[in-house]
């Protein structure tokens, strides 16, 4: 024992590291909406549960277990993480950080893509028609019985962030169908809460971010979500306001390269 020696004092001090990153580029912004909204049809589930966390802001594992309404009975009740309420537009959220309850309000782009969602479930032979019966939003196609997970989307996003110019890839090997990509991505889907937080943040000020994010300061925004820039990017509805002119994306025949 070393008296009157703190050794605290002795480890070595860093810097903690904030990841910030967020889709600072709004053409990409916007970009994806106008895909997500025009292209639902081709993968429902994925880009209706993509479109949700930039919508939204919430955490990604609140959007696993969501129920198309609310739960009748203890045992879906306690495997749920929340459920949506259409008629009063809102999205109910148990809250999986402090298990605390949150009413979080749905844009009206959000309502519709969800009901768009529900219809193509209903109709026979489309992309998400797997799903017929399931009590689940975001069912998983080999087990409609589940809900999602952290795996279930890996290779959807990485596919989705490459076709939107969010991802890069390096040829590795082969020719023609067979060619082999070693693909980095840039954001993840947690970077789409930051993305959400920054634009919500400009639109409405530092203060009204932190509290729509319940957070427990305005600190904790700023600090690891919040991107500061000085832009006018106010909204009528959505945080994303439509560009006057978008580019074309590429016809879906390159989406399986």
């Amino acid at each position: 024992m070393f008296k009157g020696v703190n050794p605290c004092l002795r480890i070595a001090k860093y810097q903690e590291t904030k990841d910030k990153k967020f889709i600072d580029d709004y053409e990409k912004v916007t970009n994806i909406i106008k895909y997500t909204e025009e292209q639902q049809w081709r993968d429902p589930h994925f880009l209706t549960f993509y479109r949700s966390l930039m919508e939204e802001g919430e955490r990604i594992e609140d959007h696993y277990g969501l129920l198309w309404k609310k739960p009748i009975n203890k045992t879906d009740e306690k495997e749920c993480t929340g459920w949506i309420d259409f008629r009063t537009k809102t999205l109910f959220l148990k809250d999986t950080k402090n298990r605390e309850p949150a009413e979080v309000e749905l844009t009206d782009e959000m309502i519709t893509m969800f009901q768009k969602l529900q219809n193509l479930v209903s109709e026979e032979n489309s992309n998400a028609s797997f799903a017929v019966g399931s009590k689940w939003v975001f069912p998983r196609p080999t087990d409609p019985t589940k809900h999602i997970n952290e795996t279930s989307y890996r290779v959807k996003l990485r596919n989705f962030h490459f076709k939107m110019g969010l991802t890069t890839r390096e040829y590795v090997r082969g020719k023609g169908k067979r060619k082999v990509y070693k693909y980095t991505n840039h954001l993840t889907l947690k970077h789409l809460r930051k993305t959400f937080v920054t634009y919500y943040g400009r639109d409405k000020g530092l203060e009204a971010a932190s509290f729509r994010m319940r957070h427990s300061s305005m600190e904790v925004t700023k600090n690891h979500y919040y991107n500061e820039k000085q832009e006018d990017l106010k909204t009528k509805h959505s945080i994303y306001k439509p560009a006057a002119n978008v580019i074309d994306l590429k016809k879906a025949g390159n989406d399986q390269e």
